[in-house]
């Protein structure tokens, strides 16, 4: 049986049928969504459940080449048990997922994603001697599958880890959408490195919201790698709500053929001395185009707020797009910010110059731009993330 988005919500009961009727459907008239339109989306017959087994063999075909303390597998939205592998310091629990802050600029597929907050799970990191690896693994299956999932991850007190979230669709998942939250709560003391990557086939599409709290004297970095899908979008928020919190956000955006990416970050100082540095780097061929919109709020009292953001993008083909919104919304007087973007070609006086030394047009041009997101992509810590990153990335080059 197929329901529309609007069917499902209402089968989810009548407060949340109340609460997607309330917000605004995404349109070309919010600012924040004009850049792609959903209509099809609410007008689609969707699959909201499937019978399609997820296999070990695919699993570990996903997985190749890198090294995890434990491992939970998603399936359309179900946490998979008899897949996952999860250690003695990792804590795993069905709990109603709740937002951790409201956004000022909720739609309706905010709700989609929370609708069956029962299906949440409850992750939580224990503090141990030495720094792990924890991977999610998201499958979407099925022809015109719906998928919905929430996850929120505790990270506690003094706990050092990294955090790899994938999100891939298999081969059959024709025309599939996810709508999925992970929420990370990084608890005083606590240092952790969260990566996300989207691998999907060229008629799936993900809507994928991040937010962070983090409290006093805590380290998180975000990386966000949307590397193929029809339509890949990230809403991100930091919120800082203790001092001497610091966020590193690195990203990087590659639209090709007619690929859609967009990401959207919103990093909140509430408190005084904290710190942010993000850097975002775009590129787009063929017909690809990209979105990067990002924000910087600094709160009255969060006085000795030093905050950085750079965007950087290049176009590869005449009828590629980026678009590119940096902001800073400033209240405190004491602090250090500044932002920046910029849009432009290949440097071709470089190009010559390489030319010239014997290098011919296409490695000269893969050395470039090798160089262009380098500087991003040496912020991963783990070889074995980054080398999967750097395989999908070269395939497009």
């Amino acid at each position: 049986m197929t329901h529309t988005i609007e069917q499902y919500i209402a089968e989810c009961g009548d407060h949340v049928l109340h609460a997607f009727s309330a917000l605004p459907r995404p349109s070309k008239k919010l600012e924040d969504w004009k850049f792609f339109t959903h209509t099809e989306w609410f007008e689609k017959q969707w699959n909201i459940t499937t019978a399609y087994q997820l296999t070990s063999d695919f699993i570990k075909e996903q997985l190749q080449g890198i090294d995890y303390d434990s491992l939970l597998v998603f399936h359309n939205g179900s946490y998979e048990s008899q897949h996952s592998i999860v250690s003695d310091f990792i804590g795993v629990s069905s709990q109603e997922y709740k937002p951790i802050f409201e956004s000022k600029s909720l739609t309706q597929l905010d709700i989609v994603h929370t609708a069956n907050a029962k299906r949440g799970i409850n992750i939580r990191i224990a503090n141990t001697d030495k720094s792990s690896h924890i991977v999610l693994l998201s499958v979407v299956s099925g022809a015109h599958t719906l998928c919905t999932a929430s996850h929120t991850i505790h990270v506690e007190t003094n706990a050092q880890c990294t955090i790899t979230e994938i999100i891939v669709s298999e081969a059959h998942s024709a025309e599939s959408l996810m709508l999925t939250g992970t929420q990370l709560i990084c608890n005083a003391g606590s240092v952790c490195e969260y990566t996300n990557i989207q691998k999907l086939h060229n008629s799936s599409s993900v809507l994928q919201s991040i937010a962070v709290l983090q409290l006093q004297q805590t380290t998180t970095s975000v990386h966000v790698y949307p590397l193929s899908g029809a339509y890949n979008r990230t809403n991100m928020s930091v919120y800082k709500q203790g001092t001497q919190a610091n966020t590193n956000v690195y990203g990087i955006l590659f639209p090709c053929n007619d690929e859609h990416v967009e990401l959207y970050t919103n990093i909140y100082h509430n408190v005084p001395e904290c710190e942010t540095n993000e850097q975002v780097k775009g590129l787009a061929k063929d017909d690809g185009q990209g979105v990067f919109s990002g924000l910087i709020y600094v709160a009255q009292d969060a006085q000795k707020t030093r905050a950085a953001q750079s965007n950087k993008n290049m176009l590869l083909s005449t009828t590629a797009k980026i678009h590119s919104k940096p902001q800073l919304e400033i209240y405190a007087d004491d602090v250090s910010c500044n932002h920046g973007s910029t849009t432009g070609q290949i440097n071709k006086e470089a190009l010559w110059y390489m030319r010239a030394r014997g290098i011919d047009t296409n490695e000269a041009t893969r050395l470039l731009l090798d160089g262009f997101i380098n500087e991003v992509l040496e912020k991963i810590t783990r070889q074995d993330i980054l080398q999967i990153i750097l395989h999908d990335l070269e395939l497009k080059m």
